[in-house]
């Protein structure tokens, strides 16, 4: 058998496996309706998975009408709308178009409605003792001193502020 003619093969099980994951999510939804949330553990169990996957299934299976179940988009795709539109405050449909319009991966879903953090950063040799210190922190923290904790860790027994100014490595930016 060529590459080609088992990646033709796998193909197949991937579709399937979207198909197979609409059709759990449909079921599973239908059993919940029908017979309470509380049949959503009996369902992980008979499934041998968690109750959490079920759930997933659930709320992706009642998110999107089947008009919006494109067989070529994999079912993590619309778990990570999903997530992204709770983020966002926007309609998960609407959140989809955008997806699909962009042509994003799941990684670059998942960043949607996550501020990047600002960081500050100082990476410097220490005068008095040579080492090598890099720290990043927190934004918030522009501007504060940064000790050399090596030199601080030999000499935990200083009090004098004077003295603990020999270790100031600077100042983080």
């Amino acid at each position: 058998m060529t590459l080609d003619e088992k990646l033709d093969i796998l193909a197949d099980y991937f579709a399937a496996n979207r198909a197979t994951n609409w059709t759990l999510g449909d079921e599973s939804a239908n059993c919940v309706r029908e017979f309470g949330k509380g049949v959503v553990g009996k369902i992980a169990e008979v499934g041998r998975c968690t109750k959490e996957r079920i759930r997933q299934l659930i709320s992706v299976s009642v998110t999107f009408p089947k008009e919006k179940r494109y067989p070529e988009i994999d079912w993590t795709v619309y778990r990570a709308v999903i997530n992204a539109s709770k983020r966002l405050d926007r309609n998960p449909l609407e959140v989809l178009d955008y997806v699909l319009e962009n042509e994003m991966s799941v990684a670059e879903i998942a960043s949607l409605g996550i501020e990047e953090k600002k960081k500050v950063k100082i990476s410097k040799t220490c005068g008095w003792c040579g080492s090598k210190i890099t720290i990043t922190a927190d934004g918030g923290l522009v501007g504060g001193k940064v000790f050399c904790p090596v030199c601080l860790a030999d000499n935990l027994g200083l009090h004098a502020n004077e003295e603990a100014q020999k270790f100031i490595l600077g100042a983080l930016e």
